[in-house]
């Protein structure tokens, strides 16, 4: 089983990396695919979480300063997910503008 926490909210896009990531995951990897609103709490799907082989983040301009917290929320505290957590499909968030090179993770 996987987790697919899909960031579908209003960009077509995201709609699209979402559905084709599910298509991928279940023909090469696994047919049992849990999708989860990444804008949501996950801490009521924990279970399920941590007894999938690993955590997909898919969609959204996720490549951005609040990744953790904001963008994805996820838990309060990392620890209580057990499994990979592994990024596909993230668009950048487009800042700073015009220098991504200067893009940088914040702790």
């Amino acid at each position: 089983m996987i987790v697919l926490l899909s960031g579908q909210i209003k960009n077509i896009g995201d709609f699209l990396i979402t559905d084709r990531g599910r298509k991928l995951l279940e023909h090469y990897v696994d047919k049992e695919i849990h999708i989860l609103d990444r804008t949501k709490d996950l801490t009521p799907h924990l279970d399920i979480i941590n007894k999938s082989r690993f955590v997909v983040l898919c969609g959204g301009p996720a490549y951005a300063t609040d990744i953790y917290g904001g963008i994805y929320p996820l838990v309060d505290d990392l620890d209580k997910i057990k499994v990979p957590i592994i990024p596909f499909g993230l668009g950048w968030s487009g800042f700073p503008i015009n220098r991504p090179q200067d893009f940088q993770f914040d702790s």
